[in-house]
């Protein structure tokens, strides 16, 4: 799936800039896959705990920090709102 300078491979979980590999570590590259396959919805914290957490010993408290570390390594801030937007009350939605 390309969106913007980027191209990510849903099946092997590898985001590319452009070139250049983007190192995605393995709980940002689920993440990622989950928003970039569900991108007509919101996902809610809980599916993202379900499919990134528990697997992988993700805590809950920690959501927002992937999000976070995913916006980053896509080069956007929270109120740009590029690729990830924050659904109040709702979860995350990818719209790119």
């Amino acid at each position: 799936m390309r969106f913007g300078p980027f191209y990510f491979n849903v099946e092997t979980q590898q985001l590319k800039r452009g070139e250049n590999d983007v190192p995605l570590d393995e709980r940002s590259a689920a993440l990622l896959k989950l928003l970039v396959q569900n991108r007509d919805r919101s996902v809610s914290k809980d599916e993202i705990l379900d499919c990134v957490g528990k697997a992988s010993g993700f805590p809950d408290d920690r959501v927002f920090h992937r999000i976070w570390v995913l916006r980053r390594l896509l080069g956007e801030y929270a109120s740009d709102g590029n690729y990830i937007v924050t659904v109040p009350k709702q979860g995350y939605r990818f719209i790119a």
